[in-house]
């Protein structure tokens, strides 16, 4: 299936990927995809380049692993 990574936003500084969890559940559905909604360090915790950092991570680790989550790893997109 294709994937789409959802980043919940907050300026690295607020909120978290739980806050956008039901919306990625919801489009999952109705777009007959598969969500990843990513967790990334937040600010102060970790200043730049923590999220950008957190979020290549994920990105290359679900391109790694698209077979076990069932991902056509040519079909991802932000």
């Amino acid at each position: 299936m294709p994937a789409c990574i959802q980043l919940h936003g907050g300026g690295a500084i607020l909120l978290s990927h739980l806050v956008s969890t039901d919306y990625c559940c919801r489009l999952a559905v109705n777009l007959d995809c598969v969500m990843i909604n990513v967790e990334f360090r937040n600010a102060p915790v970790k200043r730049t380049p923590g999220a950008f950092e957190d979020t290549v991570a994920s990105i290359k680790y679900f391109h790694e692993n698209a077979e076990k989550y069932g991902i056509d790893k040519d079909h991802i997109s932000m």
